[in-house]
């Protein structure tokens, strides 16, 4: 199935358009999470408004909410995971406690004790996170095309916030006053909803995917984490907590959109390939493949620098009208150089890597583009710098551009060695280059790298 824009999916006798999450999305656009099993439904009737159980004694008219932009949705999880913190056990005793806590003859101090209470459950934090777990394990995100005053109203009032709860109660309960603002009766972006009583035709909603064709809630959060440009330890802290328990790699995303565009310009840098380093960064991301690396100098990071080194080179070969082939073989190649370190020595973890490559690979591409690719992280981890097709069948002009590529990787790989400072025999040894665009390259390394580190430090917000 092409993932290339939207199309039609068959949903059991319905059918709804396919959507592809894109980094606009972060921001923009309209999303609503559901539980997957819903789907066949909702092709055929759209969403329809209703009150929902947790809401029952609390929602006054039938709605259908949503959150603008996945940063949001994240703000949203945090509010969740916070809600479920809380949340009694027994839904007998959840009904009493949303009905008396709006009364003004119920002592608060009794509220009060139980919110101090849970705050330091470590039970009911397990049980919130494993509530969480399974929403995003069984859930699918849509994205619904919705227009300002005929299907919501941005200045629509949040009923919850005119219930009369207690403003310290609203916070500990999910309106955290980092992304609410309780003095303001309105709807926020992160808790939207239509007209009361208004459902969304299913003509306007559209299943969302990732580039690399998965879909599902957990897929499109991990995007969600890697790509947002929250501070979320600060913005939203219980679901930082969730990330950090559940040793999801949170600084683990690309950082090329936020080194400044003139300098990138300046040595070359399109916006094609900016987009194209950030779509394989967020694909190692993806197939978590350096979470578990333990030397820091392999990470997500020199991964990424690694495959900047790359297009910096092939840059100026295309400058002096030196036409290299298969950019993508290389570029490939740059992602899962190192995948294979924390399975195997340095010796091997070349081999070890190729390994893990064909298989993440198999199901894309055809063989013979898969060979050169592993090719490439095989040879990048030898001591020779020739490639060996002993047991391959090329051409002498395939064997000769595959040479050159790989000869690339490794000038890629060996240039970003110039940030290790603590060990000057671990540097890059300019005498040792292979081309004669990465020596060139080498004085500018330094200032590259100080650049890229500058950006890692930038927090969004």
């Amino acid at each position: 199935m092409s993932i290339c824009g939207i199309m039609m999916l068959d949903i059991l006798g319905g059918s709804v358009d396919k959507y592809i999450i894109n980094k606009k999305d972060i921001e923009k656009n309209f999303f609503h999470f559901t539980d997957e099993k819903k789907l066949n439904s909702i092709s055929k009737n759209g969403l329809i408004p209703y009150i929902g159980s947790h809401s029952k004694y609390i929602e006054k008219s039938k709605k259908v909410f949503f959150v603008e932009g996945l940063d949001n949705l994240l703000i949203l999880f945090d509010c969740w995971i916070n809600c479920w913190y809380y949340m009694p056990v027994i839904p007998f005793i959840y009904t009493l406690g949303s009905h008396f806590l709006r009364q003004k003859w119920f002592p608060q101090i009794i509220a009060d004790g139980y919110f101090g209470v849970l705050k330091k459950s470590k039970i009911h934090r397990k049980r919130a996170f494993k509530i969480f777990n399974k929403i995003l394990d069984n859930s699918i995100l849509l994205q619904l095309d919705l227009e300002e005053n005929i299907d919501f109203k941005y200045n629509d009032f949040d009923e919850i916030k005119l219930r009369g709860y207690k403003k310290r109660h609203l916070e500990l309960m999910g309106y955290s006053k980092r992304y609410s603002n309780l003095n303001n009766p309105n709807m926020e972006r992160w808790n939207m909803h239509t007209i009361s009583g208004k459902g969304i035709e299913s003509k306007k909603i559209k299943l969302c995917f990732l580039k690399n064709n998965t879909n599902g809630l957990r897929n499109i959060f991990y995007y969600s984490i890697a790509h947002t440009k929250l501070d979320l330890e600060t913005t939203c802290p219980i679901l930082y907590d969730y990330i950090v328990d559940q040793k999801l790699n949170i600084k683990n995303k690309s950082f090329i959109g936020s080194i400044e565009s003139e300098y990138l310009n300046s040595i070359g840098f399109s916006q094609t390939q900016i987009n194209k380093v950030e779509e394989l960064v967020s694909r190692g991301i993806q197939e978590h493949l350096y979470e578990k690396m333990r030397v820091p100098y392999h990470n997500l990071k020199h991964i990424e620098r690694v495959i900047m080194y790359s297009i910096w080179i092939l840059n100026e070969k295309e400058n002096k009208y030196e036409h290299i082939k298969n950019h993508n073989v290389l570029l490939l190649a740059a992602l899962y150089h190192d995948c294979g370190r924390h399975l195997a020595s340095n010796k091997m973890h070349g081999i070890v890597g190729a390994k893990i490559a064909r298989e993440r690979l198999k199901d894309t591409l055809d063989d013979k583009t898969i060979n050169s690719i592993c090719l490439l992280i095989e040879t990048h981890a030898s001591y020779q710098d020739m490639v060996d097709f002993k047991n391959y069948n090329y051409s002498e002009e395939e064997k000769k551009n595959i040479q050159i590529l790989s000869d690339i990787l490794k000038d890629a790989d060996a240039l970003d060695r110039n940030r290790i400072k603590l060990f000057p025999f671990a540097q890059c040894d300019v005498n040792k280059l292979r081309t004669l665009e990465a020596r060139n390259i080498y004085n500018k390394s330094e200032l590259f790298y100080d650049k890229y580190k500058d950006a890692t430090k930038i927090k969004a917000g």
